[in-house]
């Protein structure tokens, strides 16, 4: 869905540009602004590492990494590096199809 994969960016637009320069700031900081909580370690743990895995994937792909953060209406932040945005935009999905991120109340 070419809107999910759009908030996703936005969530990842905005962790970027309000976090620190650290991952482990920035993947809490996204956390908590999904999910309202803190994430436990194991939990921030497996985001890094999911983190990891998507920036070797995006590195070598720039074409993939412009066509994923193009997806939806909005334009994405042309000061972010899609090298850069689209593998927080995949850590921005991932939170988001959390259980508890879905049904949050």
């Amino acid at each position: 869905e070419p809107q999910y994969v759009e908030a996703s960016r936005a969530l990842a637009e905005r962790t970027l540009r309000e976090a620190g320069g650290s991952t482990d700031e920035r993947l809490a900081r996204m956390f908590r602004i999904a999910a309202g909580r803190a994430p436990e370690t194991s939990e921030a743990a497996e985001l890094a590492a999911a983190l990891r895995d998507f920036q070797a994937h995006y590195a070598e792909r720039p074409d993939q990494a412009k066509a994923l953060i193009e997806a939806g209406a909005t334009k994405p932040d042309p000061a972010i590096d899609p090298r850069e945005l689209a593998p927080w935009t995949m850590i921005g999905n991932v939170i988001l199809n959390l259980d508890e991120v879905v049904t949050k109340g």
